[in-house]
Protein backbone atom coordinates (compact mmCIF):
# COMPACT_ATOMS: atom_id res chain seq x y z
CA UNK A 1 0.00 0.00 0.00
CA UNK A 2 1.30 3.72 -0.95
CA UNK A 3 1.43 6.17 1.83
CA UNK A 4 -1.45 8.73 1.79
CA UNK A 5 1.16 11.64 2.11
CA UNK A 6 4.87 12.64 1.77
CA UNK A 7 7.41 13.75 4.23
CA UNK A 8 5.83 17.07 4.27
CA UNK A 9 2.42 16.23 4.94
CA UNK A 10 1.65 16.80 1.74
CA UNK A 11 -1.15 14.12 0.59
CA UNK A 12 -0.56 12.53 -2.67
CA UNK A 13 -2.09 13.54 -6.07
CA UNK A 14 -3.22 10.20 -6.97
CA UNK A 15 -5.06 10.21 -3.33
CA UNK A 16 -7.51 11.93 -4.74
CA UNK A 17 -9.91 12.16 -1.10
CA UNK A 18 -6.83 12.64 0.96
CA UNK A 19 -4.97 15.10 -1.54
CA UNK A 20 -8.82 17.20 -1.71
CA UNK A 21 -8.60 17.33 2.35
CA UNK A 22 -4.68 18.41 2.89
CA UNK A 23 -6.01 21.49 -0.13
CA UNK A 24 -8.84 22.70 2.15
CA UNK A 25 -6.84 22.37 5.15
CA UNK A 26 -3.67 24.40 3.58
CA UNK A 27 -5.62 27.10 1.79
CA UNK A 28 -6.45 30.43 3.18
CA UNK A 29 -9.11 31.75 0.28
CA UNK A 30 -11.34 30.65 -2.72
CA UNK A 31 -14.18 31.21 -4.72
CA UNK A 32 -17.66 31.21 -3.08
CA UNK A 33 -20.34 30.59 -6.45
CA UNK A 34 -23.94 30.81 -5.68
CA UNK A 35 -27.15 31.45 -8.03
CA UNK A 36 -27.61 35.41 -8.21
CA UNK A 37 -31.20 36.50 -6.83
CA UNK A 38 -30.09 39.97 -8.51
CA UNK A 39 -29.58 39.14 -11.65
CA UNK A 40 -32.13 36.39 -12.78
CA UNK A 41 -30.36 32.87 -11.84
CA UNK A 42 -27.02 34.04 -13.07
CA UNK A 43 -23.73 32.68 -11.34
CA UNK A 44 -22.11 34.72 -9.28
CA UNK A 45 -19.19 34.50 -7.44
CA UNK A 46 -16.83 36.09 -4.93
CA UNK A 47 -13.75 35.56 -3.46
CA UNK A 48 -13.53 34.74 0.70
CA UNK A 49 -10.73 34.13 3.10
CA UNK A 50 -11.22 30.51 4.79
CA UNK A 51 -11.40 31.08 8.69
CA UNK A 52 -10.50 28.24 9.26
CA UNK A 53 -10.32 24.72 8.30
CA UNK A 54 -11.13 21.60 10.80
CA UNK A 55 -9.45 18.48 9.61
CA UNK A 56 -10.16 15.11 10.81
CA UNK A 57 -8.99 12.04 9.02
CA UNK A 58 -11.94 11.67 7.07
CA UNK A 59 -13.26 15.04 6.47
CA UNK A 60 -12.73 19.13 6.32
CA UNK A 61 -14.96 21.42 7.51
CA UNK A 62 -14.52 25.02 6.27
CA UNK A 63 -15.38 27.82 8.39
CA UNK A 64 -16.19 31.30 7.02
CA UNK A 65 -16.87 34.73 9.16
CA UNK A 66 -19.72 36.00 6.53
CA UNK A 67 -22.20 38.86 7.07
CA UNK A 68 -25.74 38.79 5.27
CA UNK A 69 -24.62 42.17 3.71
CA UNK A 70 -22.28 40.61 1.33
CA UNK A 71 -24.37 39.23 -1.82
CA UNK A 72 -23.00 35.99 -1.91
CA UNK A 73 -24.41 35.13 1.41
CA UNK A 74 -27.93 36.97 0.44
CA UNK A 75 -27.93 34.88 -2.85
CA UNK A 76 -27.04 31.66 -0.92
CA UNK A 77 -29.66 32.47 1.74
CA UNK A 78 -32.80 32.22 -1.25
CA UNK A 79 -31.16 29.80 -3.05
CA UNK A 80 -28.76 27.26 -1.15
CA UNK A 81 -27.57 25.90 -4.10
CA UNK A 82 -23.77 26.94 -3.95
CA UNK A 83 -19.93 25.83 -4.09
CA UNK A 84 -16.54 26.55 -3.19
CA UNK A 85 -13.73 26.89 -5.69
CA UNK A 86 -10.03 26.73 -4.24
CA UNK A 87 -6.81 26.00 -6.45
CA UNK A 88 -3.28 24.51 -5.34
CA UNK A 89 -1.72 27.05 -7.59
CA UNK A 90 -2.33 29.93 -4.81
CA UNK A 91 -0.08 27.53 -2.24
CA UNK A 92 3.18 27.93 -4.19
CA UNK A 93 3.09 23.92 -4.61
CA UNK A 94 2.95 23.66 -8.50
CA UNK A 95 6.37 24.95 -9.43
CA UNK A 96 6.50 27.42 -12.22
CA UNK A 97 3.60 25.30 -13.62
CA UNK A 98 0.15 27.22 -15.80
CA UNK A 99 -2.06 27.88 -13.12
CA UNK A 100 -4.71 26.68 -16.08
CA UNK A 101 -2.84 23.27 -16.35
CA UNK A 102 -4.89 20.39 -15.56
CA UNK A 103 -1.82 18.97 -13.09
CA UNK A 104 -2.48 21.98 -11.04
CA UNK A 105 -5.51 20.60 -9.06
CA UNK A 106 -8.68 22.71 -8.54
CA UNK A 107 -11.23 21.71 -6.46
CA UNK A 108 -14.46 22.34 -6.51
CA UNK A 109 -17.37 21.20 -3.68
Amino acid sequence: MAPVADVTGQARPDNAAAFSRWLVSQSSWGVLNTISSDWGGAPFGMWFHLAMAYRTKEKVFPYFYLTALDPTVSNALKDQRSSFTISEYNLGTCGKKDPENPVVLRLRS
